[in-house]
This record gives C-alpha cells, structure tokens and sequence, in this order.
C-alpha cells in the first residue's frame, strides 16, 4: 500500500499526540491520592506500626470491662474520643468500631474502644460500665499523652443510649462499685442513630407539645416503645451536643434525636441535630460528606 508524504505526516503527529496524552494522564494519575483500603488501614492502627499506637486497660474484673486505648507518644495533652459500640450482648463489640475510630486517630486525637456488660432496661449495669470507662480513662490520661478535661463521649446505638443515660442522668451514682470514684469531665457528646428514650415526664411532654399516652406510643413507630432514657433526665449542666440520626433508620425513628435536640434547646444546652435524608442505621452517618462541617464545627467548639 502506497503512503503519501503527506499521510505520513500525520500519523506522525498523531502518535506524538497520543504518547503526550498517556504521559500527561500518568502524571496526573500520579497526583491523585490513592485511598487506602479498610483492611490495611484497620491493620497499622491495631498493631501500632503507624503513628498511633495501642494500649488496653482494664476497668473492672469482667472480661468485657475492658478498654483499646490509640494514642502518639509525641503528642502531648491530645484531646480524647470515647466511643461506645452498638449491638446487643450476642453481636456487640469495641472490634465493630475500629474503622470508625481510626478516622479520629488520624486527625491526632487519642481514640478510646471500650467493652461494657449488658443488662436488660432499666438496668443500670451497661451504663454504669460507661462511666466507669471514661473514669478510669480520665485518671490515666496523662500516661496517654491525653488531656482530661478534653473528653468526647461518642456513642452509636444500644452504645449511645446507655452512654447519654450515664451523661445526662445525673440523679444516679453511676460510679458505684468502680475502682475509680472521681466524676470525668465530660465535654461533648455526640450521640449516633441512637434511642434516647420516650418523654415520660410532664416537663418534657410539655416542651414536646404531647398531651397523652397515646401520643409517646404512636409518636416514634419503631423497635422501641415507652423506654426511659437520657430525654427525661435533662438540664442546663448537660455538655454540649451533636445528634446524628438518618431518615431511613430501620430501628429507631430519627425523632428521637429531633425531641432530644429539642428538649437540650430548652433548657440552654448548645445542641446540633443533623438529619440525614435517606440515611440508614449506621455510625458513619456521623463522618459522612455531608455530616462533616457539623462534625468539625462542634468538635472545634468543645476543644477550643
């Protein structure tokens, strides 16, 4: 086959075109942050080979009194997070939350995984083992590089249910039986996809606007009806919030954060309730793109 000059010079400048374009696409692939996978990233922040390294702590004599504790030797007075697990007795676990947690790690805060035992409401027993935890964390911060005053309770679920009632209700001595007997300085919490109760009380039906029985039972629609919980127990002492619920929860109607937000409002406590349209039960809601500007501005005003 016979090929002209000039053909023979395009495809010249073809192939030159070509070549620059893989070049140019290779060099800005190069650019591009790769993500890193769960499993590898979960691998460095168990075993310490990164930045942050592990220590467990015990505070109590049940195996399930116990507590992962992520921290950097070189940082100093780090504020802490406290994260409680979700589940039930058969499937909870600290384990469940390391992803969640790592992504606190690598912002340079001391991340904390407890373990607590279960008790049937009103059982005290789990939320008596949260105070106990963020007790016993406080009282060695120090050997954490952490700082005390500096404590976020976070907690997703059955873990942010038992972690409020331990925050908000105060008319329990919730260190009863812990090694530990000096109350934590709590400075936020954040609650996550969590069940805070139903308004039993005349103050909070009234904030509420509810007037019956009837109206606390039909009102949430979801897997749990007519508990006590953290609603009932608020006051102007509580710690500044951030309640974080989706709209698509299949186990608890994210109302319960709305009235919780609502009765915090009232009394004077700073609350953010960030609703979170066709978000499902999940502690990533609270890291998701779209929770994130809420997530920092708190976290900013609680560790300022």
């Amino acid at each position: 086959m016979h090929v002209s000059f000039q053909e023979k010079k395009i495809w010249v400048i073809l192939s030159v075109f070509l070549c620059s374009g893989i070049i140019l696409f290779l060099v800005l692939l190069e650019g591009i942050p790769t993500s890193t996978t769960s499993s590898s990233s979960l691998e460095s922040f168990v075993h310490g080979t990164g930045e942050a390294i592990r220590a467990d702590l015990s505070f109590g004599a049940d195996p399930l009194q116990e507590m992962e504790i992520y921290y950097r030797k070189d940082q100093q007075h780090a504020p802490a997070v406290v994260i409680f697990h979700g589940g039930s007795e058969d499937v909870g676990d600290k384990s469940r939350m390391r992803d969640f947690a790592q992504k606190f790690s690598d912002q340079g805060y001391t991340t904390v995984l407890p373990n607590y035992r279960y008790g049937t409401p009103p059982d005290k027993l789990s939320s008596r083992d949260v105070m106990c935890a963020v007790a016993t964390f406080a009282e060695q911060a120090d050997a954490y590089q952490s700082n005390r005053q500096k404590i976020l309770v976070v907690g997703f679920s059955h873990g942010g249910y038992v972690s409020s009632l331990a925050v908000f209700n105060q008319t329990v001595d919730w260190l009863e039986g812990c090694a530990v007997q000096t109350p934590p300085h709590i400075a936020g919490f954040i609650g996550v996809a969590t069940n805070f109760g139903s308004p039993n009380t005349e103050g909070t039906r009234a904030v509420l606007g509810i007037h019956s029985d009837e109206e606390v039972i039909g009102r949430y629609d979801d897997i749990s009806q007519a508990r006590d919980g953290a609603i009932n127990y608020i006051d102007a002492n509580d710690p500044p919030s951030l309640l974080v619920h989706g709209t698509a929860d299949p186990k608890f109607n994210e109302r319960r954060s709305i009235d919780l937000g609502k009765i915090l409002a009232a009394a004077g406590v700073p609350v953010t309730v960030h609703v979170v349209e066709g978000g499902t039960h999940t502690a990533n809601l609270l890291t998701a793109q779209e929770t994130l500007p809420d997530l920092r501005a708190f976290v900013a005003t609680i560790f300022k």
